[in-house]
């Protein structure tokens, strides 16, 4: 990881050379520019014909998929979190990757090689007070029919911790889905607090957790709604606890203004490079 001070205070982090590294191990210092992690819209429910072909595995012999996953994964947990829900999509494969998915590695890589240059930038005067966005996409796994969920938090302008995953347990709607990720954003924004108050940075409470899902937001706010999710796990329900006593507040957004949009599925070039500048990451000149 590179660090980067300028004289505004402002401060920078990126991975550049483990990038450049990344494409040069993999053969990829040629690959036409990719401007998205995946392709927009990618789909993945035919990607796993039955039984593989022979010709397939001949393919897949020399491909280091496994590998190709790990440098990913851990860039996407470093500096780059607009790599996290694409990682996490491909390594649902990786106990049997096809052709398929190993061409969506190759976009990947490719588009790391596009945007060697993108950065998380912190900015002095910023308050440091996290705040979240949370987001999830019903029932996107074509084999488990789980969906996907994912958060952001930014503080001092930039995202400083975030996550992409598949839910646990099948959601019934989009309203429950969007509930229980709401559940995992407010448990990160909790530690949060904490952690801020041990290295002696304090804020006042509540941490404001954005949904662009109305019905997941009025769960947190009341019980009315109880009989609709009684069956989801009640630890769950530790969200309408955090709400009532005023340590998390789940406010609404739109959908085009939710940066954990990124999180849960695959963008269009437009909408990716909108979050990304949301988001607090540009571009440096390097």
């Amino acid at each position: 990881m590179t660090l980067k001070h300028d004289k505004s205070g402002d401060l920078s982090i990126h991975q550049r050379p483990l990038i450049l590294k990344v494409v040069a191990t993999f053969g990829m210092q040629d690959a036409n520019p990719k401007y998205t992690p995946l392709p927009p819209n990618v789909n993945l429910s035919d990607s796993q014909p039955t039984p593989i072909a022979q010709a397939d595995i001949e393919f897949m012999k020399d491909k280091d998929y496994r590998k190709a996953l790990g440098m990913l994964n851990h860039i996407a947990n470093g500096t780059r979190p607009d790599l996290s829900f694409t990682v996490n999509t491909l390594m649902r494969y990786a106990s049997d990757p096809r052709p398929f998915h190993w061409r969506l590695v190759q976009h990947c890589i490719a588009y790391l090689k596009t945007t060697a240059n993108l950065a998380i930038t912190y900015r002095k005067g910023e308050s440091i007070k996290p705040i979240g966005y949370s987001d999830s996409s019903y029932a996107d796994d074509p084999d488990s029919r789980k969906s996907s969920a994912g958060f952001v938090f930014k503080s001092a302008g930039g995202p400083v911790c975030w996550k992409s995953k598949t839910q646990r347990q099948v959601s019934t709607s989009t309203g429950e889905a969007e509930f229980v990720g709401v559940f995992e954003g407010g448990k990160q924004a909790k530690w949060m607090y904490f952690w801020y108050t041990e290295v002696d940075q304090h804020f006042d409470l509540p941490i404001t957790v954005y949904c662009d899902n109305n019905s997941a937001i009025a769960l947190t706010q009341n019980t009315g709604g109880h009989s609709k999710i009684k069956h989801v796990d009640i630890k769950t329900h530790w969200i309408r606890e955090a709400v009532t006593f005023g340590e998390i507040l789940v406010e609404p957004i739109s959908s085009e203004e939710n940066i954990a949009d990124l999180f849960t599925k695959s963008l269009s070039r437009p909408k990716l490079e909108v979050l990304i500048k949301k988001m607090g990451m540009e571009y440096l000149d390097i």
